[in-house]
């Protein structure tokens, strides 16, 4: 139970067992149904006053949040809808509303009030924590954004303040997805470890994991040590082998944690992919997020999808892999494929067996100078080998022939915007 003032500064705090009695029970939709209108629903109106409070004060928490550097990697999150037999009906990103930010600000408060909480006490503790970044990670981040033509301090000590005002400099460019996911690479994974050295993605000094104990397990193990707690201490017994337990936990759950997530992003891609078999021959806008000197990755914008636009596929040109830039540069045109670029492609082939998806180019919104020198188109590796370049015209003459006896449709971009609601938690894994 956390007191605050009117500017979102914490007064007080309890960490007691308690009963909570439920006036309504709400999905995200009806909350941000009310915020948007001021109309309250049959649903939301005997709670409309507490809901409007709370907005309010979780657009403070969040506001001062920001301001002391913590960081929001707003990054979509894979929609599937399935039918009753599992088959794929729709496939997007999930809309991140207010409603989810509002529960998202009060499971920070809650989180970082109980490891303030216990570390005052001086007992042993499972914390959730987030070191700061490697320096040859910074550089490795700041050259990529220098190569996009973004400017990004490296320093050993950095702050994440300095993360965060960069990711306010890119808000709303076309690119802003794809560097808050590069930046996201070069951070180091939260873990959780009874040493708590604070979490440096949300620039907090204390951070736990307490509000979800039905879903997961260091949740269960802070509400089992909570209530150990007496008069500030663990019971004698209890004390002797807390750490063990602790530490035990932490590096399983952690693992664990790693674990899930990579089984959770495979089924993704496998419904991704089983759900764009059906989308052969149609065209999507994407955004380039790899470039290789064998072509260059996109991902689809509205459905989420990665694939591969192969450079023996693109026959307009010979093209160089650009190694240091990470760009396809055209021979004669100096045309550019590059991170970031905005591209319009279709969908030629789909393997269930591997989870790929082999993407053409139709066209492209911008073609970004390449470098005129003759050392850097020296320098570039070559994409392809004329072998390759004669196969491709045969394959493309082929392609042709067929697409103009194909009506393209246009792309599938409905989302599944919280027809299962459920607690969010913050992007980055917190």
């Amino acid at each position: 139970i956390v007191d605050f003032d009117s500017k979102g500064h914490m007064l007080s705090w309890k960490v007691k067992d308690t009963i909570i009695k439920s006036r309504a029970r709400l999905a995200y939709e009806q909350v941000q149904e009310f915020f948007d209108t001021g109309k309250p629903s049959k649903a939301t109106r005997p709670v409309a006053d507490n809901l409007l409070v709370a907005r309010e004060l979780a657009q403070l928490l969040c506001q001062r949040r920001f301001a002391e550097g913590s960081l929001d990697f707003d990054l979509p999150e894979a929609s599937i809808v399935l039918d009753q037999q599992g088959s794929v009906l729709e496939i997007g990103n999930r809309i991140r509303l207010e409603a989810h930010r509002l529960v998202e600000e009060f499971m920070l408060a809650a989180n970082k009030a109980v490891a303030f909480h216990v570390h005052k006490k001086s007992v042993p503790f499972i914390y959730r924590v987030h070191e700061r970044p490697d320096i040859e990670k910074v550089q490795d981040f700041a050259d990529m954004m220098s190569r996009l033509g973004y400017s990004f301090p490296v320093s050993e000590h950095i702050q994440p303040a300095v993360f965060a005002k960069f990711l306010k400099k890119v808000e709303g460019t076309p690119e802003e997805g794809f560097i808050n996911e590069l930046m996201l690479r070069s951070m180091k994974k939260a873990v959780y470890q009874r040493e708590n050295i604070g979490h440096f993605g949300l620039a907090f000094r204390h951070y736990t994991h307490f509000t979800s104990p039905i879903r997961r397990y260091p949740d269960l193990l802070v509400h089992r040590l909570l209530r150990k707690l007496k008069d500030g201490r663990y019971p004698k017994q209890f004390a002797a082998k807390v750490n063990d337990l602790i530490d035990r936990t932490a590096v399983h759950c952690s693992e664990t944690e790693r674990l899930a997530e990579s089984a959770e992003r495979h089924a993704v891609k496998v419904k991704q992919i089983a759900y764009m078999a059906d989308h052969v021959g149609e065209t999507f806008p994407g955004v380039i997020t790899g470039v290789t000197g064998y072509g260059f990755f996109v991902r689809l914008d509205d459905l989420g999808v990665e694939g591969l636009v192969r450079v023996s596929t693109i026959d307009d040109d010979y093209y160089h892999f650009d190694e240091k830039n990470y760009q396809l540069v055209g021979r004669r045109s100096r045309k550019t494929y590059r991170l970031g670029s905005a591209v319009e492609v279709g969908v030629v082939r789909v393997d269930k067996a591997k989870n790929e998806l082999d993407l053409f180019l139709a066209k492209t919104d911008e073609q970004p100078p390449a470098p005129s020198s003759a050392s850097a188109a020296g320098k570039a590796k070559p994409a392809r080998s004329s072998k390759a370049q004669g196969e491709a015209e045969t394959r493309a003459k082929t392609r042709t022939k067929t697409r103009t006896k194909t009506k393209t449709k246009p792309a599938n971009n409905k989302t599944d915007a919280g027809k299962t609601p459920r607690k969010r938690k913050p992007s980055h894994k917190k």
